[in-house]
């Protein structure tokens, strides 16, 4: 009898230690996939103007050692919270490669991978767990936005520790673990604005699971430590005064009273496009857009028919969905239908709350549902396979969770490689690979020639414009890089440098290609070893009188071309050198202005041409302004003056020896 019971219990536990093994082997072989498709060629990942801008500030932080208090800005003119920048300095501190930050990000989701198992064993057994892993792992949209420096690429694990601390607060009744809540909720917040639709979950889930007993000492804490958890934001916003867009009236907390602006002074809409974005984010439809608008259908043509099985994956969490509701009202009491409600409600609120919507909504908005859908499916299949082992449920489910996981995992590789051989414009943007071919080989440049980099782009702005921004990050602050907008100059600087030219333009001599995706266009690189502007072929006209301005710019020449007549635009270019370095934080526009012998002024032109933050001593500049010429002017022999003046103050910049304006002439209507 003994020796019956003793067979029997060794046979229990060694059935339970092989389902064990089993379990931890899936789940490795599930991590495993989820790092492999996170970290598969970091060197495709797209690296834009918001990529740029957010490594610009961790880099900064790192740099200077100044701690950041605001992220970048978002698209409703609201500063995010610092805490990206924070994180994201981790990997800056260690290298400045943007491939690095990025394998930063990618680590942090495949964490989200593991919490997602750990999590849902607890609260609904291993299955569920490697059900919900191995669903988020693949996910496509869930793996592309976990290779990205965008700040929301950061919100899983945060996401799943807000949804865990909450369970354990208020179903384990393990009370201050509301104090992580609150901490996960404020970094949640902090990350992307998109989060403050949990605000709204945890008041609902404190109302609904406290509604009878209150802990007040608990709450006061949560409360304390939530504001805690945004002090660097609300200090900076403080101390910070900004003219209100609205009313014109300066004021302090300009963020705050922009995130309050948002709603009663922009008109709101009703429409279903929240449920569109999260049912792309959660079954990984839509992939095409990342092909653009002249590709995607050629991306269409060479994929196979997986689209119903992402269908099915949709149609799987709409019925997971209402199963745990109908399962939590019929029993409330237990606690897996408990954790279920709670995992339907971290679905439906973020969905729900942008139904109704003053801001455009956009799919990255719904990364707060990861990995909410997975956990569903887990939960319904293992449930309907106890409740009724004839249908042989866990045969057929675990067959089509397999090949649903397939089908997510050719998807997202077919987009990748597809964005990574040719040109998307309007979807996926350039890999930052091939971008930093090109920054690699203009430093191996600079080496050679002992001096520094200059881009010349569309737009010299590094914290608006795309090309501008990626440079001023990716080039290593030694080489002393700067950018030119080409659209409005070109700089010849008396010191060797590599000139960079951005892809649509060629540079002058001899040049290096990099090509980037085919039709994408290619950086020039040209060596140009110092001295003045190359001679032209149009007559020059010179100054007459004094050619010097106060600030250290020397007129050299002025051209003139196009249509000189009553009525017409004629394109007015400027050489002129930079004979000492201006002042500091003063910047500077041209002026010019045509008259005529009696004092009449017929036309006029002003512009930055190129910023004093660019000037360096020694460059000869070459800038132009179209200038329009009033209709009602006479043919007659006319004189330009050309003058400087600071911006935004408007103070005219005096000329050595002169009057306020360098004259230069003649100039003849016809």
């Amino acid at each position: 009898m003994m020796s019956n019971r003793a067979s029997r219990f060794t046979f229990h536990v060694s059935r339970t230690r092989s389902a064990q093994l089993a379990s931890c082997s899936l789940l490795l072989a599930i991590l495993l996939l989820a790092a492999g498709l996170r970290f598969y060629h970091l060197d495709w990942v797209e690296y834009k103007l918001d990529e740029a801008n957010i490594s610009r500030l961790a880099l900064n932080m790192v740099r200077t050692g100044r701690v950041t208090a605001w992220g970048i800005g978002s698209s409703v003119g609201i500063h995010n919270g610092a805490l990206s920048v924070w994180l994201l300095a981790i990997p800056y501190a260690a290298s400045s490669s943007p491939l690095v930050a990025t394998g930063f990000v990618a680590a942090l989701n495949v964490l989200a991978v593991a919490m997602t198992f750990a999590f849902t064993r607890k609260v609904a057994g291993p299955m569920v767990g490697l059900i919900a892993a191995l669903l988020f792992a693949v996910a496509p949209w869930a793996v592309l936005n976990s290779r990205k420096l965008w700040a929301q690429d950061l919100l899983p694990p945060f996401v799943i520790a807000y949804l865990w601390t909450a369970y354990l607060a208020l179903v384990e009744k393990k009370r201050w673990w509301l104090v992580g809540h609150v901490l996960a909720l404020a970094a949640c917040i902090q990350l992307h604005y998109s989060a403050l639709t949990l605000v709204f979950l945890t008041v609902f889930l404190i109302l609904l699971f406290w509604w009878r007993r209150w802990s007040w000492k608990v709450l006061a804490v949560v409360t304390v430590v939530g504001v805690l958890g945004f002090a660097p934001f609300l200090y900076l916003d403080a101390i910070t005064l900004a003219r209100d867009s609205i009313t014109g009236q300066a004021h302090t907390f300009p963020n705050l009273t922009r995130i309050v602006q948002t709603v009663p002074y922009r008109k709101a809409v009703v429409d279903t496009t929240a449920f569109q974005m999260a049912w792309i984010m959660v079954t990984g439809s839509d992939l095409h857009s990342l092909a653009g608008a002249s590709e995607f259908r050629n991306y269409l043509s060479s994929l196979l028919p997986v689209a119903p099985l992402f269908a099915a994956l949709g149609g799987l969490v709409l019925v997971a969905l209402a199963w745990a509701l109908w399962r939590a009202a019929r029993a409330w009491n237990d606690a897996q239908a408990k954790a279920g409600f709670m995992v339907a409600m971290g679905m439906v609120f973020p969905t729900l709350l942008f139904v109704w919507h003053s801001t455009p909504v956009f799919p990255h908005y719904f990364i707060l549902l990861y990995p909410w859908p997975y956990v569903l499916v887990g939960m319904f299949l293992v449930w309907l396979a106890q409740q009724r082992p004839r249908w042989r449920v866990a045969w057929w489910g675990g067959g089509l969770i397999v090949v649903i996981a397939a089908a997510q995992l050719y998807g997202y590789l077919s987009i990748m490689q597809f964005v990574a051989g040719r040109n998307t414009p309007g979807g996926y943007g350039t890999p930052v690979g091939l971008t930093l071919r090109a920054v690699r080989s203009a430093e191996q440049m600079v080496r050679e020639m002992k001096g520094n980099i200059l881009v010349m782009a569309d737009g010299d702005n590094v914290e608006a414009d795309e090309v501008a921004s990626i440079w001023d990050v990716l080039v290593d602050p030694a080489f002393a890089s700067r950018v030119v907008d080409r659209r409005q100059a070109m700089v010849y600087p008396a010191v060797p440098v590599a000139v960079v030219y951005a892809p649509g333009a060629s540079g002058e001599g001899s040049a290096t290609h990099i090509s980037l995706r085919p039709g994408e266009g290619e950086y020039s690189l040209v060596r140009w070893m110092g001295g003045d502007a190359p001679a032209t072929k149009v007559r020059s006209l010179s100054p007459a009188g004094s050619d010097r301005w106060a600030n250290g710019v020397q007129l050299l020449a002025a051209q003139l071309s196009g249509d000189v007549r009553p009525g017409g635009t004629f394109r007015w270019q400027l050489t002129w050198r930079v004979d000492s370095p201006p002042p500091s934080a003063v910047d500077y526009h041209w002026t010019n202005q045509l008259y005529d012998a009696a004092g009449k002024r017929v036309g006029q032109m002003d512009g930055v041409g190129i910023p004093s933050r660019s000037w360096r001593e020694g460059d000869t500049v070459v800038t132009w302004f179209d200038i329009p010429i009033a209709p009602d002017a006479a043919p007659d022999v006319y004189q330009m003056r050309v003058g400087m003046y600071t911006y935004p103050d408007i103070k005219t910049v005096p000329v050595v020896d002169g009057p306020g304006y360098v004259e230069v002439g003649p100039v003849e209507i016809k």
